[in-house]
């Protein structure tokens, strides 16, 4: 029996120290990071918003930490490719994800993706949000959000709006207006932003859905009419341009966004560094100029009101999808997005 005792006592001792030796690694790891170069994986093409934000923040953290940031582009597959890259990565700190909306979007469109955005990833912090803006042709008849309903419920299935992609954020929006205003319109998908502007511009398409930054140098030029916002406020950049609610339409408060995180798993006091860290940069005047001038406004925060905010974002683009019919064999998995 005391030989049992014994060894028992000998086995919670080597556990104890094991879980000692743990956490002393890890404060370790915290008071040394990072030591080596960071991985900053964007899992869109060079030249995206994304990757311009993500080059930013890469460029002011290597000032602070000494330490190389690395920006590596891994598009494919609607941003699974890269995505699906980080969360099989060492969870240490030195694998970092810039994602966007398209994260949360792929999630309700898509049952059976090789990941699961709240499980297997970590936030850190929402870097960004941009409104969307509810564009025609400065042709079109009617100069109001109410004369194009109007217009539209006239013209079941004959006016035309565009996407750059079943499943985007520019899709599921105009499927809510559909929905709420009741109106049929047919959607055309375009593979990326550029093309789809020049149409609705030539009067090929009626009306989209538009990131902000994306239109306003059209709406200023005259090219595309805006006429409404997807933002609680109106914008700065756009003071002409009234909100969805003063237009009587409440619930079309919504934006793009970007955010970093981590594979989960990542150390406690790692994410704290690296969230602290972020929240320095994203506030320095270079990287809030750039986001700026991508459209994007800084918002920052704690790694724990990301992880609300992905969620709350979650829920809400899935009960979109649901109620809708939007099926997810529709989305094209090869669209660029951003």
């Amino acid at each position: 029996m005391k030989r049992c005792e014994r060894k028992a006592r000998s086995n919670v001792l080597r556990v104890f120290t094991a879980l000692l030796l743990a956490a002393f690694a890890a404060a370790c790891l915290a008071d040394d990071y990072p030591s080596r170069p960071v991985r900053l994986i964007v899992p869109f093409a060079a030249g995206s918003t994304s990757d311009t934000v993500a080059r930013l923040l890469a460029e002011s953290l290597r000032d602070s930490w000494g330490e190389p940031v690395v920006v590596l582009n891994k598009p494919g597959a609607d941003g699974t490719l890269g995505t699906s890259e980080v969360t099989r990565a060492t969870a240490d700190g030195y694998t970092l994800l810039i994602a966007s909306s398209s994260l949360v979007l792929d999630r309700a469109l898509h049952d059976k993706l090789p990941y699961d955005p709240e499980k297997d990833l970590r936030p850190i912090a929402l870097l960004g949000v941009a409104p969307l803006i509810l564009a025609t042709r400065p042709s079109a008849p009617g100069t109001d959000l109410k004369a194009f309903i109007v217009r539209a419920r006239d013209n079941p299935g004959k006016l035309s709006y565009g996407s750059p992609g079943a499943g985007t954020l520019s899709h599921l929006m105009m499927e809510v207006l559909k929905s709420e205003a009741h109106i049929d319109m047919v959607h055309v998908v375009y593979k990326g932003t550029p093309r789809l502007l020049s149409d609705l511009i030539g009067g090929h398409i009626d009306a989209t859905f538009a990131i902000a930054p994306a239109v306003l140098p059209l709406i200023k030029a005259g090219q595309i009419r805006a006429l409404a916002i997807t933002s609680a406020r109106r914008s700065e950049e756009a003071p002409d341009v009234p909100t969805f609610a003063e237009q009587g339409l409440e619930q079309f408060e919504a934006s793009a966004w970007m955010g970093l995180l981590v594979p989960v798993g990542t150390p406690d006091d790692v994410v704290r560094k690296l969230s602290v860290d972020v929240q320095r940069a994203v506030r320095s005047p270079r990287v809030t100029s750039g986001l700026a001038h991508t459209g994007f406004q800084v918002v920052g925060g704690t790694p724990e009101e990301f992880g609300r905010f992905m969620h709350s974002e979650m829920v809400r683009w899935s009960k979109v999808v649901k109620t809708n019919g939007i099926r997810a064999e529709a989305a094209d998995p090869t669209t660029a997005r951003q």
